[in-house]
């Protein structure tokens, strides 16, 4: 056997591969039907001893120790590549040199909390390991960045579920919930890269983009190249380019807008508050990734804990009909509802917003698009001076953290 096929072999069987040693592996395998053929014929013979290991234990133990080196490739196959590389080869003729790997990824960075579920078992997900077809992530108040066999990227955002699918055209991701950030590299002839939604696909030959889903609605932004989405329901399509987005969802126009921007943004990891702004700055409840949070302050007349965000310009945003509010709450038990207003400045008015039941004593993501807001008569273009967040009476306590408000952009 080849001295750097072996070594390729062995780089990938162990998951400590690169996308280049990858690739190198697929062309030496394209380029040789002698190795083709190696591998199939090893591949057939570990999938033997695997199948007669689960029968007799003893037999791993049995095995002499020059034969050592093949078992353990066999299992690093099973386990690494499952139903994805040895399949794809047993399931194509021996002369066939037009063939690509199946999909296959590999956790290449993680953050906070995160759980694989993989052939019916549930594990804490570590750097290095590998994503096969079927697998699925999930993501609490952590991120994973997931790399792709081609180079491409995938980075999964807080309370977000993504899967791998089977499909021998191309990669294809599932997200089924939250909001994953894409960088796609250029695909192979005749194969493209796709998220799969619950309302549309997203299909691309190389680009980098965004999807959100959340409240039954599917969010594409894309920074660079085009990326076509179709609307699952009827098929209909858009191509979406750079500084663009689109939304798919039932009773949503299926068109090309301006991308979202992001008006504004506090993480609290300097430590500060917006000046006049009520809350303490604290370290609050564990949470991956995240030195501080913004504790609410305790009224007792009242009985709530709030948090009041406020800026000296006197407008802490303008208003637009499609901005989005999103953070990230803790909340002690007994909290029955979270209330969320602003101060629209210029009409005196204050809508508001009823977070009913939150999630107690774990960091959650919400989500809220301003014109569902209840006493919602603002217009764009009006000043807004605050931003409230508090539990309703008799409410436990509350910290607030990654607020976020995103609004279309314009049109250069």
């Amino acid at each position: 056997m080849n001295h750097r096929f072996e070594e390729l072999m062995s780089l990938y069987l162990d998951g400590d591969w690169t996308a280049s040693d990858v690739h190198e592996l697929c062309g030496l395998l394209k380029a040789d039907a002698a190795w083709r053929r190696e591998f199939r014929e090893l591949m057939f013979l570990h999938a033997l001893l695997r199948k007669e290991t689960r029968n007799q234990a003893a037999v791993s133990r049995s095995v002499t120790g020059g034969f050592r080196r093949p078992v353990a490739m066999a299992a690093g196959i099973l386990a690494v590549l499952g139903a994805g590389l040895a399949l794809w080869w047993a399931g194509h003729p021996a002369g066939d040199s037009n063939r690509t790997l199946l999909p296959s990824a590999k956790v290449v960075h993680v953050s906070g909390r995160a759980d694989l579920l993989a052939s019916g078992t549930m594990s804490a997900v570590q750097k290095g390991m590998v994503m096969r077809p079927g697998d699925t992530l999930m993501t609490g108040v952590g991120r994973v960045e997931v790399g792709m066999v081609d180079g491409s990227v995938a980075r999964l955002g807080p309370q977000s579920t993504l899967s791998l699918l089977d499909d021998r055209a191309g990669m294809r991701l599932g997200l089924d919930r939250g909001e994953c950030e894409y960088r796609v590299e250029p695909q192979a002839s005749g194969r493209a890269f796709a998220v799969v939604t619950p309302q549309a696909n997203v299909v691309v030959a190389g680009t980098r983009f965004s999807v959100r889903v959340d409240n039954k609605i599917t969010e594409l932004h894309v920074d660079k190249g085009r990326v076509k989405m179709i609307r699952r329901t009827d098929g209909a399509a858009v191509e979406v380019s750079a500084g663009e987005q689109a939304r798919a969802g039932a009773g949503i126009p299926l068109a090309v807008e301006p991308a979202a921007v992001t008006r504004l943004y506090l993480d609290f990891e300097d430590g500060t508050l917006p000046s006049g702004s009520l809350g303490a700055i604290v370290t609050g409840p564990p949470a991956p990734g995240s030195r501080f949070c913004v504790a609410g302050i305790y009224n007792e007349p009242d009985r709530i804990h709030r948090v009041d965000i406020r800026s000296e310009d006197p407008a802490l945003f303008t208003y637009r009909g499609d901005g989005v509010l999103v953070f990230d709450y803790w909340v002690g038990k007994g909290t029955g509802a979270i209330d969320v207003y602003f101060w629209n400045i210029t009409r005196s008015i204050s809508p508001g917003y009823t977070v009913w039941r939150p999630v107690e004593e774990k960091w959650t993501r919400q989500v809220i698009r301003l014109a569902e807001m209840r006493n919602q008569d603002s217009r764009d273009g009006d000043i807004i001076g605050d931003l409230t967040i508090q539990t309703t009476p008799g409410g436990n306590k509350i910290f607030i953290d990654n607020l976020e408000l995103r609004q279309a952009g314009e049109r250069p």
